[in-house]
């Protein structure tokens, strides 16, 4: 309560209180302008009516009152809310196909702003029509009564009895089979007309229903029906006609046949040209539209007969035209090609040049046929084009080169200017020999060998031989050996080989084993003992340990030479040594001989080692299948061919497995 008015001073003694006899409060307002609400809404359903069926999409509609206001209206179905709905008039579309036909409870129920609220409720049938679905135990009908009503020679009309659909479908149409593969789908009726066949034919034909679920029915049984039959020939082609516009052409033409009787054979197919009487066709036209062929297999002056035959798809063939007879013009190329221009190099190596000119132009009447190409004025080659290589050349050698024109009637240009050319320096040279050995044959001489050598573009024609560093010697290829007798006695050498191709490039030079190597100080005939106890273990496929005892000599063992079944393989100075790179599963001898520095050897210590199985090209381990291996191999095959100077034997610039087979081819060899 607040007093209001009061001065200042003044005291309150007494308050009275009264009562206002105008308001009755109806509730716990703090006031009766306010009065709280204690009475709910009423509500109804409208729609749809009690007891009612319904089905599809149903507006359910109520009708909700109350005193001060209502604020929303809630539809229930079967006890579940469904919607609310704030503004009049209440209502709610209901899907009934969403629930299940028969018997369901829709309820409204009001509130109003104190949150009171009452409702009212209508039973309702629901009763829809089966939905169209994919229906696999109850598919469509099997399609009845396929029958063939008519035929031509192109075509089979079919027509067969309608299916019924699965429940709650409609069918859509009809698939057609022919000789199993789908043709065609019927979505209008119960017919199909199929065309474009052969005559006298037989097909077999099936079909199939399907409907909107989608479902599909069984195949009808397969019925097999035929075209007629085509014994009808096309027309004779009409005004069959011809001429010679050039020396070089013949030109016919005529009025397209027609396939009788109407309404049509299988059709025309195409046309028979007969030249000069031949039994066979001399040109065949798969066109039935063309009406027309140019000869141009034809020479100048000369007289040409020909007759034309229509034939259609079946093969009925018409009876022949009229013979038409055409002589062929005089040639009217006289004249000579412009010389071709612009000769110039575009590529040079040390083997090859290539060339290229601008074109030339054919005189009037003529056709340019191609280029004639000329290397020191003598002819090396044509082309059609305006490029050429020249292969097979000497390196940093000059050429020159020209170039003419010719036509189809063989008139040829003056030759071009002459261009010159030179190819590159031989830039490859030789590999160094792999293995190079020298070993004291006595006082006064020492022995040398290496592998031989293939340069990867030319091949090698010789090998230097240095002694301390100095040029000795040269000796030609094929040669891969060498006697140095003038060395001193009890002096030591060191020996180096080199390859050279025949252009003289020279490659790295290979230092000989052992290095040095001394002669002995005397003529010693006293042989080392035989190496003793030789075992030769296998540690891998292609790999054995040669072990043994060192040998005695009176002066002193040199060094030891190893044998691979009886051939040279290598020297060493130690009493073992590692043989890589044998052929697998295959068995070797190995035989060791000890030698002094008078060159006096010792009986061989022999041994047998067996690898184990395996295959492989690349004997010698370096991941090339090359002559090297060849070499090996035919040691292995106790071979000794005259060894070549070239593993390219076949040219193409890679030393392989290709060379290995020429050069057995060469030796009268046969790899076993």
């Amino acid at each position: 309560m607040e007093l209001i008015g009061n001065a200042d001073n003044v005291e309150v003694d007494r308050i009275v209180m009264t009562t206002d006899t105008t308001c009755t409060p109806t509730g716990t307002g703090d006031n009766c302008a306010n009065p709280v609400e204690t009475t709910p809404p009423t509500v109804s359903i409208t729609a749809p009516a009690n007891n009612s069926i319904v089905n599809g999409t149903t507006t359910i509609q109520a009708n909700a009152t109350d005193s001060v206001a209502v604020t929303k209206v809630e539809f229930f179905v079967d006890g579940t809310l469904k919607s609310t709905d704030t503004t009049s008039p209440y209502s709610y579309a209901l899907d009934t196909t969403s629930l299940s036909n028969g018997n369901h409870t829709i309820t409204a129920e009001a509130f109003n702003g104190a949150n009171l609220n009452a409702s009212a409720s209508v039973t309702v049938t629901v009763s829809n029509a089966p939905t169209c679905t994919a229906n696999s135990s109850t598919p469509p009908t099997t399609p009845t009564n396929l029958a063939e009503p008519s035929e031509t020679y192109t075509q089979i009309n079919l027509t067969w009895s309608a299916s019924n659909p699965s429940p709650g479908c409609t069918i859509g149409g009809y698939y057609v089979y022919r000789d199993g593969t789908k043709i065609a789908t019927v979505t209008n009726g119960t017919t199909y007309s199929d065309t474009g066949l052969s005559a006298s034919s037989s097909y077999s034909y099936a079909i199939q229903a399907f409907d909107n679920g989608p479902n599909t029915s069984a195949l009808s049984g397969s019925s097999s029906f035929s075209t007629t039959a085509d014994n009808v020939a096309p027309t004779i082609p009409g005004s069959f006609a011809g001429s010679s516009p050039n020396a070089g052409e013949v030109d016919l033409s005529w009025t397209a046949s027609t396939d009788l009787p109407n309404p049509g054979g299988v059709g025309v197919a195409g046309y028979y040209i007969y030249r000069n009487g031949s039994s066979t066709p001399t040109y065949t036209i798969n066109n039935p539209s063309t009406t027309s062929y140019q000869d141009t297999n034809v020479s100048a002056s000369t007289t040409y007969t020909y007759t034309i035959v229509a034939f259609d798809k079946v093969g009925n063939a018409s009876a022949p035209s009229n013979v038409v007879s055409v002589k062929t013009q005089a040639p009217t190329c006289s004249g000579t090609p412009s010389v071709p221009g612009g000769l110039a190099s575009t590529s040079s190596t040390d083997s090859s040049i290539g060339l290229s000119w601008s074109a030339s132009t054919a005189s009037a009447g003529c056709t340019l046929s191609g280029y004639h190409i000329y290397r020191g004025g003598s002819l090396i080659g044509s082309t059609s084009g305006t490029t050429y290589s020249d292969t097979g050349l000497t390196p940093s050698t000059q050429y020159g080169y020209t170039v003419a024109a010719y036509d189809t009637s063989a008139h040829t240009s003056a030759q071009s200017s002459s261009f010159s050319v030179s190819t590159a320096a031989d830039s490859i040279p030789p590999s160094a020999p792999t293995t190079v050995t020298a070993s004291a044959v006595s006082s006064g001489e020492v022995s040398l060998s290496w592998s031989a050598v293939s340069d990867s573009n030319f091949p090698v024609g010789s090998y230097k031989i240095y002694r301390n560093s100095t040029l000795l010697t040269t000796v030609n290829a094929p040669t891969t050996s060498y006697n140095d007798t003038t060395v001193s006695a009890n002096t030591s050498y060191t020996y180096a080989v080199s390859a050279v191709d025949t252009y003289q490039l020279e490659g790295a030079k290979t230092t000989a084993t052992p290095n040095p190597v001394k002669t002995p100080t005397s003529a010693d005939t006293t042989p080392p003992s035989a190496p003793g106890s030789v075992s030769a273990p296998v540690v891998a496929a292609q790999s054995v340990s040669l072990t043994w005892n060192a040998s005695t000599d009176n002066v002193g063992v040199s060094g030891y030479n190893i044998f691979i079944n009886g051939v040279f393989d290598t020297s060493t100075t130690t009493n073992s040594v590692a043989v890589s790179c044998i052929e697998p599963g295959v068995s070797y001898t190995f035989s060791i001989v000890a030698y002094d520095a008078a060159g006096n050897k010792s009986t061989a210590s022999t041994v047998t080692a067996l690898p184990p199985s395996g295959t492989t090209g690349d004997i010698n381990c370096d991941h090339i299948i090359n002559s090297t291996d060849l070499f090996t191999l035919l040691r292995n095959w106790n071979v000794t061919p005259a060894i070549p100077s070239q593993g390219d034997i076949n040219g193409d610039v890679k030393v392989n497995s290709t060379d290995l087979f020429d050069l057995l081819r060469d030796w009268g060899k046969t790899a076993p």
